[in-house]
């Protein structure tokens, strides 16, 4: 039997999960052999059909919201696309950004790779320097960033912050592959370090603003306290 979700909100409207890592939201033909999906276990779990509003990688853990009904999901998923959300992501990068930084590009999309637009607000919050060479380095820097997308294109952090040339630490597509193998092989955790923190927005029948906020999974626990980052009030 699947383990139980985290539910950390529920009403007769809407309901939100604290997604973990490596979980798909829903089946896809970009993962064939995977046969767990969150819309599947936590129908099972309340009892309830569910459906999706917004999405998260699979790799990517934190808040993520259901409609119980399918309009429920359809008219705030247009929410979405007028960005009447506001989200709050933490990842955990490569080097030392600007205390805050804006990417603002553009993101190929669909079959035919058209390019949308796509901004995404960064900040950090913490830096350090460890005395481990990796790579060509003889020390590894990495930084804690609290990052808003204003748009939500697929990928869409993880390709800003290539881009810029501080990737995201475990991440196998847009990543660097010696930082990646430091997680991995060093400090056990290969996991990738994006974490959808909170999500706030107006609900859609009280008019009241909703705010979710997901705790941290036990991989990022672990890696703040390698990072030293555990006394950080995030």
């Amino acid at each position: 039997m699947d383990a139980e979700l985290e539910i950390i909100y529920q009403d007769d409207s809407l309901v939100a999960i604290n997604k973990p890592a490596g979980l798909l939201v829903h089946r896809t033909a970009l993962d064939p052999h995977e046969i767990k999906f969150a819309v599947q276990i936590l129908r099972n779990q309340i009892g309830k059909w569910v459906f999706p509003i917004h999405r998260l990688d699979k790799a990517t853990s934190g808040v993520l919201l259901f409609g119980l009904r399918k309009q429920i999901a359809h008219e705030m998923s247009k929410m979405v696309l007028e960005h009447a959300y506001t989200k709050e992501y933490l990842a955990i990068v490569r080097g030392w950004p600007p205390d805050a930084f804006d990417v603002d590009r553009g993101i190929p999309q669909g079959r035919n790779k058209e390019r949308k637009e796509a901004c995404t607000k960064f900040k950090r919050l913490a830096c350090t320097e460890m005395p481990h060479p990796v790579g060509p380095f003889e020390t590894a820097r990495y930084s804690l960033l609290s990052v808003n997308p204003i748009t939500g294109r697929r990928h869409q952090i993880r390709r800003h912050l290539n881009h810029v040339s501080y990737p995201i630490a475990g991440d196998r597509w847009y990543g660097d592959r010696d930082h990646n193998r430091f997680f991995t092989e060093v400090l056990d955790l290969p996991q990738m370090f994006l974490h959808s923190r909170k999500l706030s927005f107006q609900h859609p029948f009280s008019r009241e603003v909703v705010e979710l906020k997901a705790s941290l999974p036990e991989h990022w626990i672990k890696a703040l306290a390698h990072l030293k980052f555990e006394d950080l009030e995030i």
